[in-house]
This record gives structure tokens, sequence and C-alpha cells, in this order.
């Protein structure tokens, strides 16, 4: 089973949902990363501002009005170290709940500037997340919650892979100091940019979470993040479309059936609440 660009699979995290009104050219040739970020010390960040706190009240509030979300997705991973850039390219869809399901189908493959044809969906039923490869046969299925729980596996900062789709302010400021950065030329036009940095004490995989955020519907554009491994995966949603209905199959996390298949399951380690998802 091929990793989702070395993602752990113990959880995703979504915080907020995406700007129906923003979309953004689908480029397949070259990886041009948005500005590359300086980490800060946490200790040196400043203080939440007012304006700061209006912004992510806004936030919040847009997307309480999101039920559900259907979108293009780009997904680029750039591991400056080795010199490995990828691009993927697939669908995305989201239902609002308690728990919030997802379904990411990448079909696309950019790396070096050469393009293949690809086959892989992560799929979040609310308690299993399954990967499944339709090209090796190879399918994995693993519990992130307790059947009956509603827990929060894709929580900000609890997974390398963040695509902001449920954000609550308190959440975010008892996790990380937030910043309204200056605008700069690499911004999707027409965003507001949010820089998240952990708070001390606060174990994570990422150092800092980059959001741009539309001016006017306060849904998100895009989304980059930094490891301590200097590692940077960078999101965007494009031609999104809100509150549709979806259909409730693109859910389903069964094992596929027939010969041929290599399936995996991996029940909740009851260990699990004390265990943080690994690095990518």
């Amino acid at each position: 089973m091929k990793p989702f660009l070395a993602i752990a699979p113990a959880a995703f995290c979504v915080l907020l949902a995406a700007n129906p009104g923003c979309a953004h050219a689908e480029s397949t040739t070259t990886l041009s990363p948005p500005n590359t970020p300086q980490v800060q010390p946490a200790e040196a960040a400043p203080a939440t501002t007012p304006e700061v706190e209006a912004l992510l009240d806004k936030i919040e509030a847009a997307a309480a009005e999101v039920q559900t979300l259907k979108a293009n997705l780009r997904y680029d991973r750039f591991q400056d170290l080795l010199g490995d850039e990828q691009r993927r390219f697939g669908t995305f869809q989201y239902a609002a709940g308690s728990p919030a399901k997802f379904d990411a189908h990448f079909d696309r493959l950019l790396v070096d500037g050469k393009a293949r044809r690809i086959d892989l969906r992560y799929t979040f039923d609310g308690v299993w997340l399954a990967e499944r490869d339709e090209q090796d046969k190879a399918f994995t299925r693993r519990q992130l919650v307790a059947e009956g729980e509603a827990g929060q596996p894709m929580q900000l900062g609890k997974s390398p892979f963040v695509l902001p789709l449920d954000a609550k302010k308190e959440d975010i400021l008892a996790r990380f100091a937030v910043r309204l950065a200056e605008p700069d030329k690499a911004d999707p036009k027409g965003t507001i940019h949010l820089v998240l940095t952990p708070l001390p004490n606060q174990r994570m995989d990422q150092t800092r979470v980059d959001l741009w955020y539309d001016e006017k519907s306060m849904l998100p554009v895009r989304v980059q993040t930094l490891d301590e491994s200097e590692n940077r995966s960078v999101i965007d949603l494009m031609k999104v479309e809100v509150n549709r209905k979806l259909d409730a199959r693109t859910f389903d996390t069964s094992p596929p059936t027939g010969g041929g298949w290599s399936i995996h399951i991996e029940p909740l380690p009851e260990d699990a609440a004390d265990t943080a998802p690994p690095s990518p």
C-alpha cells in the first residue's frame, strides 16, 4: 500500500470549509510552493490581538454554515532535505457531523515534471479510516475512534496532514499562538493569511501552520504546514461546492470483494489515547 505522501494514517485533521468562490488554476507542469515559512519559536510569538480574535470568530461562524463540501484537491509535498517534490491531484468530499466524514481520491501524480495516473482513495467514515489502492489491490482499514464515541481524530495539531474544515476558536487558541501575516505577492488573491505556531509544551508534528482565507467569505483557500524535518505540505481546494447532496456510499469503508486483494484490518489499540501519530 502506498502511503498518502508518507502521511501518518492514524489521523487526518479537518478545520474549516473551503471557499466556494475561489477557484485556482491547476498546474500540472511545475511545483511552485508558496513563500517558504521562517519558523519562529513559540515563546517569541506575539499575544493574540483583538483583530485576530475577531477573525477567528468569523472563521468559526463561516464553518458552522457548511454541512457538505465537494472540491478538486491539489496536494504538494516538498521534502527539501532530500530534494523530493511531489504533486497529487484528485477530489475531496466532506460531510459535517459528529463525527465528520471525508473521502479523498487521487487520480494523478506529478513527480519531476512527469505525470502518471494513480487510483488512491482515503475514506474516513467517522470511526474507521480506509486506504484503498486500486492499482496494487491493497486495502488497509484502521480504527481511529471507539465505536459509539465522538472522538476528535482530525483535530489540528494531531495529524501531519492538515486540511481546514471545522475550526473552533477556543481549540486553536488553546494550542497555538496566532498572528496575522503581512500580505505577500505569493498569497492567493483576495485572501487573509494567518500563521499558527504551537504553544510551548504542545506535542505535534507541525512546527508551523499557515492558513489563507478568502477575505469576503472567511472560508479557507490554502493550507501550508512545516514539520520538524523541514518538510512542507501545501493543500489547495478548487472549484468548491458546498451544501450539495452527497452520495452516502462515498464514505463506505467496507473491505473490497473479489480475488487478488491484500486486506489488512487494524482495530483501535488499547493505548491509542496516549499514542501520538507518527511523523511523515
